[in-house]
């Protein structure tokens, strides 16, 4: 099947099966913020092996759609790295947080700014609510932006295991607003955050903007992107097939749960948009599915199984698809046992494809003069990277 014939499949299977979603995410989650509370809203208790907290602040204000636009296409480019990351020979959990500021659909009284999406690892959702962010506004409060997400996001204690790290991205000076960065950055790393900026536009800019001193004061790392860039869309030999494959790796998800049907809605909304958005985005999606982080055992039976505890003696049947809900415990087993199977040979495919995909289009870039350095996924990954092992996380294929 060709690629044409492949997108618009995708598309009218979203249509289909997706309009739930589509309706529910038409406004991102927003969780009520107290403007200058010095209280840590969320704490959380410590959890086993290596995890790796991202809260990412986006500026959202009028300029902005190419940065919300590189967001949304790169952030699998983002996924991808960190699933080769290891501590101590264990994969860490991987939770994304989402802040918008300098938007004026947002309060005044909380700074133009919200949580969109608490904690998570449900990638579908972090993709979901980038894909509705709305751009609006000019009141970019860099500094309360920085203490909205210290204080109002489910950071977990201070240990050995846990990366903690903030990335802010916008164009502004880092000065605006009614509390200081001065404060507020210096506040995240006394809980263990490393704060990252990327200034959007150039070196001297974010200089002079004080994008570079807040990232010093944050002990992170400062960037510049052009988040205005368009990029070459560049087409893969192995891009048809990796289609196909993700196709065949949606139908091995088996849903149960209240919310279990608008999950893998979700998961197919979010191919739509992805591929829509560009191919580039959407081989990188396809790629993290086949990963560990693509974790999605609260709606997805096959990927619950892996848990030790999981007893299939407790699935609610009424909650399962309609073919499966009179099915007794062995042959659940069976059905469950089946698709997995299947999803690992699916998977080990589409990991070997986007390796040999990786190669070529590096090579293919080199070729055309292609330079990603100034884009937003870039900056990330190399953050990331180095503050990562600075902790003590290693990286595979290194």
């Amino acid at each position: 099947m060709k690629r044409t014939a492949l997108r618009s499949a995708a598309l009218a299977v979203a249509m289909a099966s997706g309009m739930a979603v589509q309706a529910q995410s038409a406004e991102p989650l927003k969780i009520a913020l107290e403007p200058f509370s010095d209280a840590v809203v969320s704490e959380r208790e410590p959890v086993d092996g290596p995890v790796i907290q991202l809260a990412i602040c986006l500026d959202t204000s009028g300029s902005m759609e190419g940065l919300i636009n590189q967001a949304r296409t790169r952030i699998w480019s983002v996924v991808n790295r960190l699933d080769k990351a290891e501590l101590n020979g264990e994969k860490p959990k991987l939770e994304v947080a989402l802040i918008q500021y300098g938007s004026s659909l947002q309060s005044s009284e909380e700074g133009y700014m919200t949580c969109v999406l608490p904690f998570t690892s449900d990638l579908d959702k972090i993709s979901e609510a980038l894909f509705a962010l709305k751009v609006s506004g000019s009141a970019e409060y860099c500094g309360q932006a920085i203490h909205h997400a210290t204080h109002q996001l489910g950071w977990l204690p201070k240990n050995d295991e846990t990366l903690k790290v903030i990335v802010i991205a916008g164009n502004e000076e880092f000065t605006q607003g009614p509390m200081s960065y001065k404060n507020t950055v210096p506040g995240a790393v006394e809980y263990g955050i490393t704060v990252n900026t990327v200034h959007c536009g150039n070196a001297q800019g974010g200089k002079q903007g004080m994008w570079a001193h807040a990232a010093k004061l944050g002990g992170g790392e400062f960037n510049n992107i052009d988040h205005d860039r368009d990029f070459v869309e560049i087409i893969c030999p192995q891009d048809d097939r990796l289609l196909e494959l993700n196709s065949s790796l949606n139908r091995t998800y088996l849903y149960y749960g209240a919310d279990g049907e608008i999950s893998q809605m979700r998961q197919l909304s979010a191919d739509s948009s992805n591929e829509a958005a560009s191919g580039m985005a959407m081989n990188a999606r396809i790629s993290a599915k086949a990963s560990k982080s693509y974790d999605n055992r609260a709606w997805d039976l096959v990927d619950a199984s892996k848990d030790d505890e999981f007893d299939v003696s407790e699935v609610e049947r009424e909650t399962l698809p309609e073919d499966l809900q009179s099915a007794t415990d062995e042959e659940l087993e069976a059905k469950i046992a089946e698709l997995s199977k299947e999803r690992a040979s699916i998977q080990a495919e589409i990991t070997k494809l986007s390796a040999e995909r990786a190669e070529w289009l590096e090579a293919e870039r080199k070729r055309l003069g292609e330079k990603t350095e100034d884009a937003l996924d870039y900056a990330l990954v190399t953050a990331l990277t180095s503050q990562a092992k600075a902790v003590g996380f290693t990286f595979s294929e290194e």
